[in-house]
């Protein structure tokens, strides 16, 4: 995501927060974000960031990937047999803006 549609998103789902909600940022921004400080103050939302994540939240979302709670398929653009790599990075390249993950399968059949 660009810091643009970060900000375009700040926007939008900090006026529909409810009062004293959490936000979670788990990002490394290219640039500067917009916050509005006083939407977030009339809010009373409290802003949490991380740059990275921690071994326990690996554990959680291990944990609720197992539980079903998590679903990863929704997550995968697309899949490359190894010996198509380059496809893959091209994929990527060519499908910057809609890509979220792409799977390249080590293992041949």
């Amino acid at each position: 995501m660009t810091v643009q549609e970060i900000t375009l998103r700040w926007g939008r789902q900090s006026n529909m927060q409810e009062k004293g909600s959490v936000i979670v940022l788990v990002a490394v921004f290219a640039g500067m974000a917009e916050v509005d400080l006083a939407v977030a103050n009339d809010h009373e939302l409290d802003i949490k960031s991380t740059m990275m994540y921690r071994h326990d939240d690996y554990v959680d979302g291990i944990r609720l990937v197992n539980e079903g709670k998590v679903h990863l398929k929704p997550l995968i653009s697309k899949t490359f047999a190894f010996k198509d790599y380059l496809k893959a990075y091209q994929y990527i390249d060519d499908n910057r803006e809609t890509t979220m993950k792409v799977i390249i399968n080590v293992q041949e059949d």
